[in-house]
């Protein structure tokens, strides 16, 4: 969205495009859904999320929290929300955040993500 802000405010309104009459786009919106589930699950299954996660809400709240810091970002609120540091940066730090706080602290790795992530 950081990079690209239109073909995100295309892609992202439904006044915009028809995405139930488009096979590809609800097809390729189910795959990363699945493609969440499965990452969330391996989580699971190495120790890094509780047993009794809640995916479905988890990849609601994921997908809700990630579209609101790309909504944030084009729609220009960082500098009141957050003027400290350049919005990339901020997304990325805030997402870090959001992760680290889902997962069991003891088996997570410790990594910066302006150097993790990379500029996105």
């Amino acid at each position: 969205a950081i990079s690209n802000p239109t073909h995100f405010q295309i892609i992202s309104s439904r006044t915009l495009i028809d995405f139930d009459a488009s096979d590809s786009l609800r097809d390729q919106n189910e795959a990363i859904r699945r493609k969440m589930i499965d990452l969330l699950i391996q989580a699971q299954q190495q120790g890094r999320l509780a047993p009794d996660t809640d995916f479905d809400h988890l990849v609601l709240a994921a997908r809700a929290f990630v579209y609101g810091l790309a909504r944030m970002a084009i729609d220009g609120h960082f500098p009141e929300w957050h003027p400290s540091e350049p919005p990339s940066l901020a997304a990325r730090r805030a997402l870090h955040l959001f992760m680290s706080r889902m997962t069991n602290s003891k088996t997570q790795p410790h990594e910066h993500p302006e150097v993790a992530y990379g500029d996105r």
